[in-house]
């Protein structure tokens, strides 16, 4: 059975935090096929020092320390996505 990989469409929103030497990046993880949320997906600094998994509405929340990064995301059945 060939699984068909659909691609994971991400909307990356940044938000300055309280604290200057952080960021809070955002948003939410959808399939790009369906406009469904993605429940439980997986994102994660490439280095995976830091991640979190999106809640039941497809949403996420990462707090970095200020500097530049390439996030991976990642949900079962689907092709990994990197974002700078």
């Amino acid at each position: 059975m060939i699984l068909k990989i659909r691609t994971l469409l991400t909307y990356l929103v940044i938000f300055l935090g309280i604290d200057a030497s952080a960021q809070t990046l955002s948003g939410f993880v959808k399939d790009s096929a369906t406009g469904e949320a993605l429940i439980g997906a997986i994102i994660k600094t490439s280095d995976s020092k830091k991640g979190t998994a999106t809640d039941t509405k497809g949403f996420y929340k990462l707090t970095l320390s200020n500097g530049n990064y390439t996030l991976i995301v990642s949900h079962l059945g689907h092709s990994n996505i990197e974002k700078n």
